[in-house]
């Protein structure tokens, strides 16, 4: 008698237990599954209506048939999933593509600024190219030119606080800066407007619009309007490669309190004690501090 009740109690517990496991399942999962218990149960009183005497052979194509059924369910299942997975996948690396494409955007906006507002320093290392005294590096990279005939030479273009030179083995050239009136941007070109037409030249470079910010803060920096408050004489005037090379070095703005307006070039020793007009004696200062200095000597 507890032979039986045990046996009873072992299949209510498998039942409970595949019961449980069903639970366990995903949504479509169960679907498939409730969907093929119920598949199962009409075929079996179909087969068990039409098929009365051959009970064997009924019962033998039908579980061909709950085979046929599971494995088409299956497989679609399984591209169901995949599909999914894979593009749960695509999205997420279009989000990753696109947030890591506006933190780009993001830091070359703020290159760019940085490069027009004067806060860049100068490139240092060896580049190949001979600079002069008191210019300074500002751009470098790979281009092609073409020249009057129309062929093409690769070299290297490098932007300079006085010069915009083009290093190459069958086509080199410079143009200065005070030369140059503006500066056109194309898709991956870079066209500089000269006052002479032989200035006027076209580049072929990966990042045209960082080149010609650096290009324009060199052309504002060389033909910078400041006030001057010299003595007259000829000793006491500052060439203008000296006055660009300062304006860079200081930054464009007052070496004492950092102010931008009515600055002054400003001899460190004084021209009457030989001061000379270079790059060592001489220093941005605005007004104000420079009259401090002046009432202090």
């Amino acid at each position: 008698m507890s032979s039986g009740l045990d046996g009873n109690q072992g299949r209510h517990g498998v039942v409970r237990r595949i019961i449980e496991r069903v639970h366990t399942l995903s949504d479509e999962t169960r679907v498939m599954v409730y969907t093929g218990a119920s598949l199962l149960g009409i075929a079996i009183v179909i087969v068990a209506i039409v098929y009365r005497t051959e009970v064997w052979r009924s019962f033998l194509l039908l579980l061909r048939a709950a085979f046929l059924v599971f494995a088409v369910g299956a497989l679609g299942y399984g591209l169901f999933r995949l599909n999914r997975s894979n593009r749960i996948k695509r999205e997420a690396a279009q989000r990753s593509a696109a947030d890591a494409r506006l933190l780009w955007e993001r830091d070359y906006a703020e290159m760019l600024r940085a490069v027009s507002a004067g806060e860049v320093l100068p490139l240092s290392g060896s580049t190949g190219v001979f600079l002069r005294n008191s210019e300074a590096l500002w751009y470098h990279c790979f281009g092609v030119v073409f020249d009057r005939k129309g062929e093409s030479h690769s070299g290297e273009l490098f932007v300079t606080s006085l010069r915009i030179l083009f290093v190459s083995a069958g086509y080199p050239f410079e143009i200065p800066i005070s030369s140059v009136n503006a500066a056109n941007i194309g898709d991956k070109s870079l066209s500089l407007i000269g006052k002479t037409a032989s200035v006027t030249q076209e580049f072929f470079i990966v990042d045209p619009q960082m080149a010609a910010a650096h290009i324009e803060r060199s052309v504002k920096a060389y033909h910078r309007q400041v006030d001057v408050s010299f003595e007259e004489g000829v000793g006491r005037h500052v060439p203008q490669d000296v006055k660009t090379a300062v304006w860079q070095r200081d930054g464009g703005k007052c070496v004492q309190c950092g102010a931008t307006d009515y600055l002054e070039f400003d001899h460190i020793i004084p021209h009457a004690k030989g001061g000379a007009s270079t790059v060592d004696n001489v220093q941005l200062l605005c007004r104000r501090c420079n009259l401090k200095k002046a009432a202090a000597i």
